[in-house]
């Protein structure tokens, strides 16, 4: 992605789709000082395969314990500090009042992401050890008759709720009964993240946010098959059947939805 992002054909069309759909006086900039996470999901017969740039995060729901399936790329993890410090970066802690973040340069706060190519510059060094790596961690679970749902959002969700707590609160609205959907559990959860107040919270609740949800139910017995009975289905939704070896007799299923949720400190609600 990178390297698109380098190439003058790709960095043009990207713009246009900038250009066309939002005023952002970042735009110029294009991919020097904009970038993204990425966190991925493959759920297959006997694995889930998670792949995983930034600090958006992937957590599964093990009969109702929360299991990482990544961890955050923040400046301040051990590894990551030292790749940094490496390339000629620094890492500077910086605190708002009961607030502590760190950043690199004094400016991002993750180690890693697509794009921001003004931290990928020393030609001497291989994309995994660049100021900011777009390289991934990749985790492979084997899949077991405990797994409930993988729960994947970005950091604005992990800035206010911790990963037991989005699985309980998920696992929660499974079990009120009565008609509900995907995307309202989710919405929800962005509703619960959502700061009343940003002066109060430090600024946290503020930031854009989005949540997937993926149901991975392969025991019949499992808790959350009885809770999703009621689900409505909506799009975009996507249901998929594999066959071969497993736990679960060669069948698995899974459910999706996402919500973008776009905040602003002027903004009295967000935008879906």
């Amino acid at each position: 992605m990178d390297g698109l992002l380098r190439s003058e054909e790709e960095s043009d069309y990207l713009q246009s789709l900038v250009d066309r759909t939002r005023d952002n006086p970042l735009a110029a900039w294009g991919a020097r000082r904009v970038g993204c996470t990425a966190a991925i999901c493959l759920v297959q017969v006997e694995s889930i395969l998670v792949a995983n740039v930034g600090d958006s995060r992937v957590v599964l729901s093990q009969r109702g314990q929360a299991v990482p399936l990544s961890e955050d790329h923040k400046p301040n993890l051990p590894r990551e500090r030292e790749r940094i410090e490496r390339a000629g970066g620094v890492v500077e802690q910086q605190q708002a009042g009961p607030l502590t973040t760190f950043r690199i340069n004094g400016n991002l706060n993750l180690s890693r992401s697509i794009g921001d190519l003004d931290y990928k510059n020393d030609l001497q060094l291989p994309p995994g050890e660049q100021i900011i790596s777009s390289v991934p961690d990749v985790l492979e679970h084997r899949r077991d008759a405990a797994d409930e749902f993988v729960l994947i959002a970005s950091d604005g969700i992990w800035d206010r709720i911790g990963s037991q707590e989005a699985v309980d609160f998920v696992r929660r609205k499974l079990q009120e009964g009565g008609e509900t959907s995907l995307s309202q559990i989710m919405e929800d959860l962005l509703d619960e993240c959502f700061s009343p107040d940003l002066m109060k919270t430090g600024g946290l609740g503020g930031d854009n946010m989005t949540a997937l949800l993926v149901l991975v139910e392969m025991n019949p017995h499992s808790p959350t098959r009885s809770m999703s009975r009621n689900l409505v289905m909506e799009k975009p939704f996507l249901r998929t059947k594999g066959s071969g070896s497993g736990p679960s007799d060669g069948t698995f299923e899974f459910d999706f939805l996402t919500k973008l949720c776009s905040c602003h400190p002027s903004d009295t609600r967000y935008s879906l």
